[in-house]
């Protein structure tokens, strides 16, 4: 997957191009200009996600899709879809964020609330996956027809209160509880979380790691 940022001095994109020292093939995924842009990938959170979405961009086809971290976190990132949908051939935004303490009721009915008073009509097209930890909106602002693919990090086999992208790292590198996935994550040395970086050039160890991550990125290249 080719992608673009829409800010290339951001942190996001330093972090991504970081991942070549790991030997992911990035730097010829990094596109510095694009004709049209269908997708904007959209980080309601910071790293590690930035290099989870690098290394997943590294194991999906050829689509190019857009990438941004706004200054808004978690489910306030949503309210930048207007802003968003001011490049003209945007039909499909992915949003990525923390579970963190919330329920997942709550977060999508605050995302739903959102497109409430953003001016947004929407359609639930479905939900994905065992935890519905995915979801496809059908959305319209006028006569502007666009998809919003949510997707919710965490994994409920990590035990701890908080759930977040970092569960999904800290079960790779075989940890079943702590107090957050984020503290324990943040525990390691340079080291281990390198070796469990790694561990992620195997397309079929992403798969089992991050499977909403995936899921949701196979619906990006998708027609959905």
């Amino acid at each position: 997957m080719k992608m673009y940022f829409l800010d290339p001095t951001s942190r996001v994109s330093i972090n991504i191009r970081r991942l070549r020292r790991l030997s992911f093939p990035v730097q010829r995924l990094i596109l510095s200009t694009v004709a049209e842009l269908s997708t904007l990938v959209v980080l309601g959170d910071g790293s590690p996600e930035d290099e989870i979405v690098g290394i997943l961009a590294c194991h999906q086809g050829n689509k190019t899709v857009g990438i941004t971290k706004p200054e808004k976190h978690s489910t306030d990132a949503f309210r930048e879809i207007r802003q968003y949908l001011k490049i003209r051939s945007i039909n499909k935004l992915l949003f990525i964020l923390d579970q963190d303490t919330s329920s997942l009721e709550s977060i999508f009915s605050t995302v739903e609330s959102i497109f409430r008073e953003q001016g947004i009509t929407f359609q639930l097209n479905r939900t994905f996956g065992d935890t519905e930890k995915v979801r496809l909106y059908e959305c319209s602002i006028g006569n502007r027809h666009f998809a919003v693919i949510t997707v919710v990090s965490g994994l409920a086999e990590f035990t701890c209160n908080q759930h977040m992208i970092e569960d999904h790292l800290i079960m790779l590198a075989g940890f079943q509880s702590g107090a957050s996935g984020k503290a324990q994550w943040q525990s390691l040395s340079s080291e281990e979380k390198l070796g469990v970086l790694t561990l992620l050039k195997d397309k079929d160890v992403v798969e089992v790691a991050f499977p909403q991550h995936y899921f949701a990125f196979e619906l990006v290249e998708s027609d959905c």
